[in-house]
């Protein structure tokens, strides 16, 4: 069992993160804990499996107690045999330039016999389905293929508990499912585990019990459903204009991966896109190539009536706001009121008037209090409110979203959806990559579906939707428990 007494940990020159938490984590348990953004529940994680105070400093009291064994007197390396941790950011814990090294990484470390590595890099890929990525370069995957990853390289350690936060982030419908699969097979072999999430629908159909962490306190927590989708009737895209953005017949490829394969889209203003797929299916690629920020191999990209590739850096900033899928890729400044105001000084807009617009609405994502801190200081979820605040600050046409609901809470979904269907209301677009059905039937105009690079389906909600069921994927209309 692993407990946890009294713990409380501030970091250098702040507050208290959690006081006086107390905690089990019991073998054949699923535990969960979800509160707000921000809440410290990341670091409870990196406490609860030795990283803090081995590795990071602050103030540490209480003790958490390992099978008998107090993690106080124990190293980094002991520790690391009995608790394994999937981060929230799956690149950060990537180790390895081949996924098949990235699995035997663990075992290699512990001394594991070779042909005892082999099989745990296989019953390791069979958990979690993914014997196909077994030759790829780990750089090369998406989002959602790295996460399997990261997962599966901790189970081929084969600790005794494991703390998964935020692991089903990047996932899609049918990874979430296979991780519902996963938490069960580890509660039957024995396994403690403890899943940090805010998409409860995700884990809650196989937790044993729920907490919650908030204002620095864990308690018993009963979610409650309530849905996200609008009862608004959408905004009606102006499709009598010229298309904000057109892509014709246009390809690319990694080497000889093809990733985008002879597609063609064209966005209106006043639509919302919502972008969906399976992981691994081209969406990140195919944002990269709407944004200017690769060239495709065949096919033209045109923004309004220019091509794309004639446009200079500076001037499709001025017409598109990116966020990447992962938050930390676009984080310049040292803090985060140079961060968010960066577009501003490059696109000469740095005035009394935009200066002031944009304090207010940092005041409303909740970060005004952290404006003078180093942006890396912020959790995860803070860090993707900053990115979505950092590419609306110049009031762009169009807006170009990787998963940007990644790592936010109600509060922040909601800012988040907020500033979309404003952006709308005054004529601009979106195109936004995301796993959640009800943000796609609740708020988008168009759901666009890839498969393998190429456009499977295109058009409402609804119908898209539909005829996914009918192609035997209904896991993308699933609906459940509200982000906490």
């Amino acid at each position: 069992m692993i407990e946890a007494k009294n713990l409380s940990f501030s970091y250098p020159f702040s507050s208290p993160v959690f006081e006086e938490v107390d905690f089990k984590l019991a073998p054949k348990e699923v535990v969960v804990i979800t509160g707000p953004t921000g809440s410290g529940k990341s670091t409870l994680a990196k406490c609860i499996t030795g990283f803090i105070p081995h590795h990071v400093d602050g103030t540490y009291v209480g003790s958490i107690i390992i099978n008998d064994h107090d993690m106080g007197d124990m190293s980094l390396a002991d520790i690391s045999r009995l608790v394994g941790l999937v981060q929230q950011d799956s690149e950060s814990q990537i180790c390895t330039l081949k996924v098949l090294d990235e699995i035997a990484f663990g075992p290699e470390n512990f001394l594991v016999k070779r042909n005892d590595i082999l099989s745990r890099i296989q019953e390791s890929l069979d958990a979690i389905d993914s014997h196909h990525l077994i030759e790829r370069e780990t750089y090369a995957l998406s989002g959602g293929e790295k996460k399997r990853i990261v997962i599966a390289s901790i189970l081929s350690s084969l600790p005794q508990y494991i703390v998964f936060d935020e692991p089903t982030s990047n996932l899609d419908p049918q990874g979430i499912k296979q991780f519902q699969d996963l938490l069960l097979q580890l509660k039957e072999n024995n396994f403690g585990v403890l899943c940090i999430e805010h998409n409860l629908n995700a884990v809650l159909p196989v937790a044993d019990r729920t907490l919650k962490l908030d204002d620095g306190k864990l308690v018993s927590y009963n979610p409650v459903y309530e849905s996200t989708e609008s009862n608004s009737p959408r905004i009606q895209p102006f499709l009598f204009q010229e298309p904000l953005l057109s892509a014709s017949q246009i390809s690319f490829s990694y080497d000889s991966k093809i990733a985008i394969d002879n597609l063609s889209l064209s966005i209106y203003p006043g639509e919302i896109i919502a972008l969906m797929g399976d992981n691994g299916s081209g969406k990140t690629t195919l944002l990269r190539l709407l944004s200017g920020l690769l060239s495709p191999d065949f096919g033209q990209i045109f923004l309004g009536d220019t091509h794309i590739e004639k446009l200079s850096s500076k001037d499709i900033a001025k017409h598109t706001g990116i966020v990447f899928q992962n938050p930390v890729h676009q984080i310049f400044e040292k803090s985060v009121w140079q961060e968010y105001t960066l577009g501003l000084r490059i696109l000469g807009l740095d005035d009394i008037y935009h200066l002031e617009q944009a304090e207010e609405k940092l005041k409303k994502y909740g970060l005004f209090e952290k404006k003078n801190d180093n942006p890396y200081s912020l959790s995860h979820g803070q860090k993707r409110r900053l990115n979505v605040l950092s590419s609306m600050v110049h009031t762009p046409s169009l807006l170009i979203f990787d998963e940007p609901f990644i790592g936010q809470d109600k509060v922040g979904r909601t800012l988040i959806t907020e500033s979309l269907l404003n952006h709308q209301k005054n004529g601009g677009a979106s195109i936004v990559v995301t796993h959640d059905s009800e943000f796609s039937k609740g708020f988008g105009n168009r759901l666009v579906f890839l498969d393998s690079g190429a456009i499977l389906l295109d058009g409402t909600p609804e119908s898209v939707l539909s005829h996914l069921a009918l192609l035997g994927k209904d896991e993308y209309d699933f609906s459940g428990v509200n982000q906490e």
